[in-house]
């Protein structure tokens, strides 16, 4: 998931941020110093796919993956006020693709998200963050808009920045729905305010063509 800074007019008391914050962190993050009082997180359990029915005696199957589905926490995710938009089908390294197959994993994730979501989202993330031109056609042949990039990750309750120590205006956030995702946006939250910075959603500022 992502979403954009930007200086609110107005700014309320930011939440506190979990203890993580004051863990130490490699040099290609920063924490600005706050004082951190202690809370409590609890991680809200995924829906569960089909159950498989294992025999109880006779040769026993060889599984290598797990059916899951788990569309309603997305729909909560829209109910909410927050947006859908594309990644790809299998998360491969676009750039070691042919051009018809990296259409295939845009293509593909987007009529999925189509197909679930009735809205498949006219922005796009690269895994992994890698791209090329072959990408762009590709996504623009899928009705994707926009490749996105970002500045900053947010990982185990803190910030990893990819240039620089801190949060700009502007800045593009990659986060991820993780068991730590509670904890980063607690993190993200608090680091924008003591900046005077918000977090806004990418569609504010990159509108569907036409809605803008």
């Amino acid at each position: 998931e992502l979403r954009v800074l930007t200086r609110p007019r107005t700014l309320a008391a930011p939440p506190a941020p979990s203890p993580k914050l004051a863990r130490a962190i490699p040099m290609s993050t920063h924490v600005w110093p706050t004082t951190v009082p202690p809370t409590t997180t609890t991680a809200a359990a995924w829906s569960k796919g089909p159950v498989l029915t294992l025999p109880a005696a006779g040769a026993v199957p060889v599984i290598s993956a797990i059916a899951t589905a788990d569309p309603d926490y997305f729909f909560r995710v829209l109910a909410s006020g927050g947006t859908i938009n594309s990644h790809t089908k299998s998360h491969r390294q676009l750039t070691r693709l042919s051009a018809a197959s990296q259409r295939n994993e845009i293509c593909g994730m987007r009529d999925t998200l189509g197909q679930h979501m009735f809205v498949p989202g006219h922005l796009f993330r690269a895994p992994y963050g890698l791209s090329n031109g072959a990408t762009q056609t590709a996504a623009g042949s899928c009705g994707i808009n926009a490749v996105l990039f970002w500045h900053a990750v947010l990982n185990d309750g803190r910030i990893d920045y990819q240039h620089g120590d801190q949060l700009q205006p502007g800045d593009i956030i990659l986060t991820h729905f993780r068991s730590d995702l509670y904890d980063n946006i607690r993190a993200l939250l608090w680091q924008g305010a003591i900046q005077g910075l918000t977090v806004a959603p990418i569609e504010d500022y990159l509108p569907l063509p036409g809605d803008g």
